[in-house]
């Protein structure tokens, strides 16, 4: 499922090397920003994605398209993540 997320860059995170073939770096985004209770929502860029969001900066108003995925582990706990595929500036 694809998601799309318009806001101002709130936060980088650094590259997190989980091993040896797979790497993530966090991107939180502010969304509903004219809201009473905007929103902080983290996407993450995989592996070659990365380099997608190189040039992205805190502060900057940016569009973010991502695939929505789930999970769940052994002991029956579930997680979703944001993996983004597009980012843009505004």
């Amino acid at each position: 499922m694809n998601v799309d997320l318009t806001g101002t860059l709130v936060a980088i995170l650094p590259i997190e090397n989980v091993n040896d073939n797979f790497q993530k770096k966090g991107f939180v985004v502010q969304i509903d920003e004219e809201l009473k209770y905007p929103q902080k929502v983290i996407a993450y860029a995989v592996n070659s994605r990365i380099d997608l969001v190189k040039n992205l900066s805190v502060g900057q108003a940016v569009n973010i398209s991502c695939n929505l995925r789930g999970r769940e582990t052994k002991d029956k706990k579930y997680y979703i993540s944001l993996e983004i595929w597009k980012a843009e500036t505004l």
